[in-house]
Parts: structure tokens; sequence; C-alpha cells
């Protein structure tokens, strides 16, 4: 009888507590209090727009930039070369002045680097083709090579989970640019179980998103992962807090074994959405390194999108919640 009774304690009280506790463990965490501007490694970045290395601009102009960035602990910018053609190459036509820019940058503000922004829509580029990863590597590394380019980053959309194309095009970019820096924007993280759930519970196909394999592939090819935390469709300020804050935690963890830089890109763009702003993306990459699941150490910092678009309001959300000690 005492056995029975025991029995029904552990399975009635005990193992329902437990399940709450982990449940919370792993969509909550425990959290430690954050202070103001411990996350800032003045190693964030921006999305810039074409016109910086197709249109010429006088020296005034790009001191003006670079000074504004600098002081805003801008490290990375990801300047907006291609897109690429559907063979895989850029004509030299669409970045007339990149050069001249990287020059002025690179001895005006030599702690900026510059990346060459190099995007395209999935099914305009065929990526499982081999010739066609060959024409977008070599032309990967003329920009790094001729132009001056101090890195790459691949921004392919939408990636599908399990994109064998894109990782091959992965190493065989490594395997040719062993000493450059790649970075690669992608889509959220998400489980591929809850993916399925979602598919098989609404009989939708779940497409972009990227799953845990996916990311412990690539990882250790790149050398940096800039998750692009916007365009999610929340409507809830608290939900948006708390996905970017799940990015935040998994993507940290995951990049412990390889060492790659995980940035997360956050909003600042005029939006149908109240929802995604930069101040609400700032508050869920600090919930997120603040949980102390995640790895903090393995989070560089964060990637505005986009510098054509913020302005001065955002910039303060920036500064106060970000960089003020």
């Amino acid at each position: 009888m005492q056995r029975f009774l025991r029995l029904l304690f552990v399975t009635c009280f005990i193992l329902p507590i437990m399940g709450v506790v982990l449940l919370w463990w792993f969509l909550m965490g425990p959290h430690r209090e954050y202070v103001p501007g411990e996350f800032n490694q003045s190693k964030n970045a921006i999305w810039m727009g074409h016109t910086w290395v197709e249109d010429t601009h006088s020296p005034e102009d790009l001191e003006r930039v670079g000074e504004g960035l600098l002081s805003r602990d801008i490290h990375y910018l990801y300047l907006h070369t291609g897109p690429f053609e559907s063979d895989g190459t850029i004509p030299e036509a669409l970045y007339p002045e990149a050069t001249n820019f990287l020059n002025y940058f690179h001895e005006n503000f030599p702690n900026i680097q510059s990346y060459a922004w190099l995007g395209q829509l999935r099914s305009q580029v065929d990526i499982d083709d081999e010739q066609v990863r060959g024409e977008m590597i070599a032309t990967a590394q003329k920009l790094v090579e001729e132009v001056g380019f101090d890195g790459i980053q691949y921004n392919i959309e939408p990636l599908r989970s399990g994109d064998e194309g894109f990782l091959n095009l992965l190493r065989e970019t490594r395997l040719t640019l062993p000493e450059t820096p790649i970075s690669i924007a992608t889509d959220e993280w998400q489980p591929k179980s809850l993916s399925n759930l979602v598919a098989k519970y609404f009989e939708i196909e779940v497409i972009s998103y990227w799953a845990t394999e996916d990311f412990k592939e690539a990882m250790p090819l790149v050398d940096q992962v800039v998750i692009m935390g916007y365009d999610i469709g929340l409507s809830s300020e608290d939900w948006y807090h708390w996905f970017l804050e799940q990015q935040v935690v998994y993507a940290t963890k995951m990049a412990q074994e390889s060492g790659a830089e995980v940035l997360l890109g956050i909003p600042a763009y005029e939006s149908e959405s109240p929802v995604e702003t930069i101040e609400n993306g700032l508050l869920g990459a600090i919930q997120g390194l603040t949980n102390r699941r995640s790895r903090p150490e393995n989070f560089a910092g964060v990637a505005i999108y986009s510098y054509w678009e913020i302005d001065g309001n955002e910039w303060e959300a920036y500064e106060s919640l970000w960089q003020e000690e």
C-alpha cells in the first residue's frame, strides 16, 4: 500500500512539477540583471545601400558617414554589391566606386571592416549547379583580391533547411578563400520538430527557417553568422522579445564549438508592424544575453537593417539601450 501511495505521489505531483520546471527552463530560463553597455563589444554591423559602391561621394560625405558609424561602435559594413546574375556573376558596372570607397575607409577608418553584401533570391540563382557556384566564388574572390573588400557576406533567400547547395557554396568558398572572412545572413533558427508540427497542423510547407543541424553544419565553414531577426510577423512585443531571445540563446550555444561570431539582425525601418522596432530588437537581444542559458562570449553584436532607413530617434534608442554604460 505504501509503495502504491509513493508511486501515486510521484505520478501526480513530482512528475508534473518536474515537467513544468523543464518546460520553464527550455522556454524561459533564469535571467540575471542587465548592466547597461556590457554586451557592446564595439563589433556591431549595419547593412548599407548600393549607392556607396555605385555613386561618387565627396570626401566630406565619406568622413561624415565614417565618423558617425565609428561613434556608434559599428565595426562591420555590409555594402550592397550584388545582386548575383543567374549565372553567378556580378557586372563590374554595378560597383564602379567600390574601390574608392574602400580605399578611403581603409585609410581613414581602419577599424571598420567592409564586406561585399552578395545577395539574390534562391529561385534566381541555381546554387545546386557547380558551374554557377564556381562563378559566384570567382566573383567573391575578385571583390576581395582586386576591388579591396575585407570580406564577403552571402545573403541568399529563402534558404530551406537542409539546403546542400548552399553548404557546398560555403565549403568551396572556404577552400578558395581560406583567409577571407565569410559572413552569412540566415533565416531565423527554429527546431525542425516544431516546423514539422506546424506544417502538419496547418497543412502548409514551412520553408524559410534554419534548423539546429543547418547552423551546426554551416558554422565551422564561416567566420560570422547574422540571424535576420525581422519580418517575423509577430504582433506582440513580449512575443517578439521572447522570439529574439531564443535566437540569441541557441545560436550562441551552437557557436561554442566552431568559434563563429554570432550577430543578431535588428530592424530600423518603416514597417507595418509596430512591434518590429530597433528598441524591441535590442530588448530581445539583451533578454537573450542575460539568459543564463546563452553564451554571450560568442555574441559579437547587433546588425542594423538598414543605414538608409535609420533615423535620429532610432539612433538615440540604440545609443541609450546598447552603448551607454
